[in-house]
């Protein structure tokens, strides 16, 4: 009995020892951002400008801005937890052919953005920053807010909170505890979680039309979760069809964009 307890006793240590870690080196597995020096310039054949918005006394964003020719309006793109624009401003392309200007932001610490991150107001008072300051830009009805994995929950917060003219989410979690659950599962993230992202709350509140990718092999937001988040929608809004839940089959996290469906579909949103 007394080796039955000490093993107990011992599984109980490593838990809250795992606990432990995770709760205070959580932004370490959330967000894995590169730096680039603040001289580097981006290879990028679309015209840009980088600009730099100031948030906080803390932080500063820096941003892409993407301009094209009597554009249709603007896609306010928040990517996902990795790299930072050098890599994501390839994408731009995407949006640009469509008649539409893009501004895409590093987050704290990606990229040339300074701040810390420590909690998630941060995230989401920088994002409404930047959103109400593009406001003053083009007309809210001109927006289309963009989010990519990571981004997807901030993108579906700043929805939940203004009026944008579309939301559209690229490989998207119910909330960021599923997400978690799917590589470290059973951890007490209600509780250690400093970063919930629960998107399936903020989604019941948007007004404006929502369009969902996701593929079916995704290895890090299992398609589950993206489903789950489009029935939390149609629920609330009493919809029925899943038109604007677009499955793709043997996408992965990483590749929708090799799809030729994924690109149809989303010309058809953006014509």
């Amino acid at each position: 009995m007394k080796k039955i307890f000490r093993f107990l006793y011992g599984l109980a240590g490593i838990y809250f020892f795992i606990g432990f870690g995770f709760y205070f080196f959580q932004e370490k597995l959330l967000f894995q951002p590169t730096q680039l020096k603040q001289e580097f310039v981006f290879p990028f054949s679309e015209e840009y400008t980088e600009r730099y918005f100031q948030t906080s006394t803390q932080a500063t964003i820096h941003a892409l801005h993407f301009k094209v020719a009597a554009a249709k309006g603007l896609i306010f793109y928040l990517h996902g937890n990795a790299d930072d624009l050098l890599r994501w401003g390839q994408y731009a392309v995407d949006f640009t052919k469509h008649n539409y200007d893009v501004v895409m932001i590093d987050y704290r610490t990606f990229g040339k953005s300074t701040g810390a991150i420590s909690q998630q107001a941060d995230l989401e008072q920088d994002v409404n920053f930047i959103y109400r300051q593009l406001c003053k830009e083009y007309p809210e009805s001109e927006i289309i807010l963009y989010g990519r994995s990571l981004g997807t929950g901030l993108a579906t917060f700043l929805a939940s909170e203004n009026k944008p003219k579309l939301l559209i989410l690229e490989t998207p979690y119910y909330e960021m505890k599923e997400v978690m659950n799917h590589f470290f599962p059973a951890l007490p993230y209600d509780i250690l979680l400093r970063y919930p992202l629960k998107s399936h709350i903020y989604i019941r509140r948007v007004s404006c039309p929502v369009y969902i990718f996701h593929g079916t092999a995704d290895e890090t937001v299992p398609y589950g979760s993206g489903k789950k988040l489009a029935e939390a929608y149609l629920k609330e809004k009493n919809l029925a069809g899943t038109d604007f839940f677009f499955t793709i089959p043997e996408g992965k996290h990483k590749n929708l964009r090799d799809f030729k469906f994924y690109h149809n579909k989303l010309a058809e949103i953006l014509r």
